[in-house]
């Protein structure tokens, strides 16, 4: 869904719904949901600047993860052979131990961002602020030495959460059917941090 309202007031909302083979029976699907929302200042009649440009912005989205194979929740028996009695024996034993509740990972994101402009457009940039957290990560658990399967795939509890700010500048230095030159400016920062530790990671 898009929506424009005289330019000045913008929104937009997506819903996506995915499945895969890989998630256990309870949680083959997901749905992420996003929208945005703007705001062009610089479009209002207040505005006394005929030579400017000002936009905010707000977005909210999510992401899925599928970092598996296929079929990767379900049991699966691998197939072996020993010799026996001078005779070689085919057989089958557990290779991978079913998860019914493995499901999608996923990534929250926040972003607050100012776009401007000034003199015509000769001097413009954005400024960015964001923040993602990445939930249900999907990780491989050691099980007990005593299991004939040692690991299976599963949602560990573990938050990660990134912060940061990404700024950008543009300016029209000379332009002229002679000579032009612009410059560039980029500066970003970031910090990645973990909330919440899963207690059964090993």
């Amino acid at each position: 869904i898009n929506y424009n309202y005289k330019n000045r007031y913008l929104l937009t909302g997506t819903v996506r719904r995915d499945g895969y083979s890989g998630f256990g029976s309870n949680n083959k699907y997901v749905t992420l949901p996003s929208a945005s929302i703007g705001w062009v200042i610089s479009e209002e009649d207040f505005n006394p600047f005929e030579d400017t440009y000002l936009k905010l912005r707000l977005s909210y989205g999510q992401n899925g993860n599928q970092g598996i194979g296929r079929y990767a929740s379900l049991a699966k028996l691998g197939l072996g052979a020993y010799n026996y009695n001078d005779d070689k024996v085919i057989s089958l034993y557990p290779s991978a131990m079913a998860n019914k509740d493995l499901k999608w990972e996923r990534t929250s994101s926040w972003n607050f961002g100012i776009d401007f402009g000034f003199f015509n457009n000769r001097l413009s940039g954005s400024v960015d602020l964001y923040q993602r957290l990445r939930k249900d990560v999907i990780l491989e658990k050691n099980l007990m030495s005593y299991q004939e399967v040692k690991t299976i795939d599963y949602n560990s509890a573990t938050v990660y959460r990134a912060r940061g700010i990404d700024i950008g500048i543009h300016s029209v230095n000379f332009d002229n059917k002679n000579f032009g030159w612009t410059t560039d400016i980029n500066f970003s920062y970031y910090r990645n941090h973990t909330t919440k530790r899963d207690p059964d990671f090993i």
